[in-house]
């Protein structure tokens, strides 16, 4: 796929973040060369996470901060590109 997008993906916590990185690494493996991996979470220690994950996969990614006043779901966006 040239672009994998997960739209507020799930609450990711402590104990089960290590299944949410499987969900990264299978998603990456679907991407091509070049594609986009795009993530939102509703909290910014969730993108933090992912984004350390990818980067220790040697992919790089930025945060990027979505948050409104109307609602506190895909408030945080991880973006990344194989």
């Amino acid at each position: 796929f040239d672009t994998v997008i997960g739209f507020m993906i799930g609450t990711i916590y402590e104990f089960d973040k290590n299944i949410w990185f499987s969900i990264v690494d299978e998603s990456l493996k679907v991407l091509k060369k070049n594609g986009f991996l795009m993530l939102t979470l509703r909290k910014k220690q969730e993108a933090e996470w992912i984004l350390e994950h990818l980067n220790e996969s040697g992919i790089s990614a930025e945060i990027i901060d979505n948050q409104d006043n109307q609602t506190n779901y895909d408030s945080w966006i991880c973006l990344a590109q194989k």
